[in-house]
């Protein structure tokens, strides 16, 4: 019983007359997304004051640790919000550990919420709440979920395995190795044990969906072509409009069943009616999905909302301040003018390597090469590395593939000098240099992309400050002081 990204899956009624054509339209649909998103940013600048009306406070729903505008953000969300950063990693090792969290974080952290709230607000009052895209994103959201709510209470909660049916399991293998040794029954609770019952559980759950689909498909209407299922080809190109079953008397189109196969492939009457059955427990699962009552579950409202708000919020990113964002050519030539040595590639060093898993022994062959023995020589007869083939020969390699002490070693070196010996791995290793190259710096097309993306993800933060800061003059923001220094102890 799997989830599904796309419920629909529908193509387009036709295929584009021209991709060229389809090309320029898009080219125009970006043209003006961009224009819209500089007119809606510079009528923030240019009318001062406006958009303040249209965030008057309005209910009250009780204490409260900050307004933005009619929207609340209580202190018991504050206190969810900071419990849901434990596992984001976004407080590191002091959350994980429980320890305090800094006065100025909370404030920053509210700060955060504020500036989230805004945007929300901000995006439903440029109506990107109503985007078809961000309404099947949502749809999508919520049946995802709730099907995994309908798993949860149909297969999973009906599957237990207890003790006794783990012990016999075990048995039953013990039973079948006949004349080799037994092995002693393992305890509840051991990996094996655990493992057995896993083993247990996936196959009760198998059974268990069998049962379920089969149950659904009982208590449903369905009413299959089957002529029409067998003949129609799947390059038709009326496959919109044709009907190939009924669920309750609602229709099941050709398209959702031969549309998931590749053009020009011959369908067996096997595939057609195994996609067909699939078709159908989809459509069965997800009406019974739906009609649960799941969004009135404990937590479950918070939950969408919460991904209500982050959708809104990317798709406020994405469409009012990325098409403001332009870094021109200029500017990433004057950027790599200025910076080449973020840009220099590390020095390459020549190698030779004699491994050994002793440091006595390491420290042994570095006082034989200093009384004059052959490096090579040494290390085909005594190194355990598969380079002794090659005398010791391991090539060139770059800095940023040698550990640091090595690296520092190798700054300070000329050619010819033995290094180490050095910890290397679960051994010791003692090197001979043969030779440096010096790191040059990048051409610049090797690096524009590089310097684009830094200096967009640069004008893109500094936009949305901008942006954000010009909302926060225009939207009431109250903070209750009393309720914050619950939190910061008055700081």
């Amino acid at each position: 019983m799997a989830s599904r990204e796309n419920t629909s899956n529908l193509p387009p009624a036709g295929p584009l007359s021209s991709v060229p054509k389809a090309r320029t339209i898009h080219l125009l649909l970006r043209t003006v997304c961009g224009l819209a998103a500089l007119l809606v940013f510079f009528s923030f600048l240019l009318l001062p004051g406006r958009a303040g009306a249209l965030w008057p406070f309005g209910r009250e729903k009780g204490p409260y640790l900050v307004k933005v505008g009619d929207e609340v953000i209580t202190s018991e969300e504050f206190v969810e919000a900071l419990k849901r950063l434990h596992t984001s990693n976004r407080v590191g090792e002091l959350l994980a550990e429980e320890k305090e969290f800094a006065k100025e974080n909370f404030k920053k952290y509210l700060d955060e919420l504020i500036n989230n709230k805004l945007m929300v607000m901000e995006a439903e009052r440029l109506g990107l709440d109503e985007d078809r895209a961000f309404t099947a994103s949502m749809n999508n959201y919520e049946l995802n979920l709730f099907l995994s709510l309908l798993r949860r209470d149909e297969i999973t909660n009906k599957v237990v395995v207890d003790d006794a049916e783990v012990e016999e399991a075990l048995r039953s293998v013990q039973d079948k190795k006949k004349e080799a040794q037994k092995d002693d029954m393992p305890k509840p609770g051991s990996h094996r044990w655990e493992m057995v019952r896993r083993d247990l559980s996936r196959k009760k759950i198998n059974e268990r969906e069998k049962e379920y689909f089969a149950e659904l498909r009982r208590r449903a209407r369905i009413r299959i072509k089957e002529d029409l299922l067998k003949t129609i080809s799947p390059d038709a190109d009326d496959l919109n409009e044709t009907v190939v079953a009924t669920v309750d008397g609602e229709p099941v189109y050709a398209i959702e069943v031969f549309g998931r196969f590749k053009k020009g492939r011959e369908v067996s009457e096997d595939d057609r009616r195994r996609m067909l059955d699939t078709v159908i427990l989809h459509r069965l699962l997800d009406r019974e999905a739906l009609s649960r009552g799941y969004e009135d579950e404990s937590g479950i409202k918070e939950q969408i909302e919460r991904y209500r708000e982050k959708r809104l919020i990317d798709l406020f990113k994405r469409r009012i301040i990325l098409p403001l964002v332009r870094v021109g050519e200029e500017e990433i030539s004057q950027y790599y003018r200025d910076n080449k040595d973020k840009f220099k590639e590390p020095d390459s060093y020549k190698l030779k390597m004699i491994y050994v898993k002793s440091e006595d022994e390491a420290k042994a062959i570095v006082k034989e090469l200093g009384r004059g023995a052959d490096f090579g020589y040494l290390a085909k007869e005594r190194s355990e590395s598969s380079s002794k083939e090659r005398r010791g020969d391991i090539g060139w390699i770059t800095g940023d593939r040698i550990p640091e002490e090595v690296r520092e070693a190798l700054k300070h070196a000329s050619d010819g000098d033995v290094l180490g010996p050095f910890k290397w791995g679960y051994g010791y290793a003692v090197f001979k240099l043969d030779g440096i190259r010096k790191g040059t710096v990048k051409p610049l097309e090797k690096v524009k992309t590089e310097i684009d993306k830094k200096l967009g993800r640069r004008k893109f933060n500094a936009m949305l400050e901008k942006y954000l800061l010009r909302l926060r003059e225009t939207v009431p923001i109250d903070i209750n002081e009393e309720e914050l220094s619950k939190f910061t102890g008055g700081a």
